[in-house]
This record gives structure tokens, sequence and C-alpha cells, in this order.
């Protein structure tokens, strides 16, 4: 109802609404994070010298190559058998 009522008052063109929605949508995924996760984060991401994410029980460990993901297996010391 509010966005219809923005719509309304302010004449909304589509391109208008998806900007307006865009934007919303970014305040609530920039959520302030919990600090104790924000520790575990660092403290792992210094480890592999990785990013590390952690948010809603998940755990997300990017990496560049193969290469690199084998080597965060080896420093998690999981052994990948071919």
């Amino acid at each position: 109802i509010e966005l219809a009522n923005k719509i309304e008052k302010e004449g909304l063109n589509v391109r208008d609404i998806e900007k307006y929605l865009s934007k919303k949508s970014s305040v609530k995924s920039k959520a302030i994070k919990n600090p104790e996760l924000r520790i575990y984060e660092d403290a792992l991401s210094e480890t592999i010298g990785n990013k590390v994410n952690i948010t809603n029980k998940k755990v997300e460990i990017s990496y560049d190559s193969l290469a690199d993901l084998n080597r965060i297996f080896e420093i998690m010391h999981i052994d990948i058998k071919d």
C-alpha cells in the first residue's frame, strides 16, 4: 500500500519504481552483522587467506581456481581422493 501511494502521489514510471525497489532492497541486505560472526569471519579469512562470509547458518568461502580450492582443503586437513 505504501508503494502504491508513492506511485500515485509522485507519478512514478516503471524505471522510477525499479530504482526505488532496488534501493529499498539493498538497505535491507546491508543489515548489521552480529559482531561475533564478524570475528569468526575474520579469523577464518585470515587463516585460509580467502574471503569468508557467514550468514543464516551458512559459511561461504570464495576461491579463485581449483588450485586455490585444493589449497583451502589442505589448510583444513581435508584429503580429497580421486
